[in-house]
């Protein structure tokens, strides 16, 4: 009876010491979070943290060509510029120019604004780059996706602070 104890206890504390060392085996260098924060029709608002940094990701339909990158503070700023999509779709639908087009520079980005005779407006968020992916949306996506960019700098402060793999 003694001896089957010991080899319980011998088995238990060696099982026990296998599954620490298999443990210590996993570790995790690279990683991605992602919060699917907004989202208005096809058009989405990321948060996503990984160990280079947080940044808000804003995509529509077209998959990586319908994506860009920002860090939280240049998304509040293209938040403030499609909050007055009204203002340049008031101004086009009374021009109603053939390829009418209003550019907005802030920081890394570019905002255009286009209409052709008062019909078909979009708006169209992109990179400076020569080539670069742009996010598509109407005036009404644009305006309600505003809002949550413009609390994408509050979102990722979040995100920083209870992410911590």
């Amino acid at each position: 009876m003694h001896r089957k104890f010991s080899l319980l206890i011998v088995l238990v504390c060696l099982g026990t010491l296998l599954n620490t060392a298999s443990a210590r085996e996993f570790t995790i260098r690279d990683w991605v979070f992602t919060w699917y924060a907004a989202q208005v029709e096809d058009v989405r608002m990321d948060i996503e943290k990984t160990p280079a940094g947080t940044l808000v990701v804003l995509r529509s339909l077209g998959g990586p060509i319908a994506t860009i990158h920002a860090s939280p503070g240049q998304a509040v700023e293209i938040g403030k510029i499609l909050k007055n999509t009204n203002t340049y779709y008031d101004n086009q639908m009374k021009r109603r120019d053939l390829d009418d087009q209003d550019l907005i520079t802030s920081g890394e980005h570019q905002i255009y604004f286009t209409s052709s005779r008062g019909k078909n407006f979009q708006v169209r968020v992109r990179t400076t780059s020569i080539v670069s992916p742009a996010v598509l949306m109407t005036r009404n996506q644009a305006l309600k996706i505003a809002d949550s960019l413009l609390e994408s700098d509050k979102m990722a402060a979040w995100v920083d602070k209870r992410i911590h793999p």
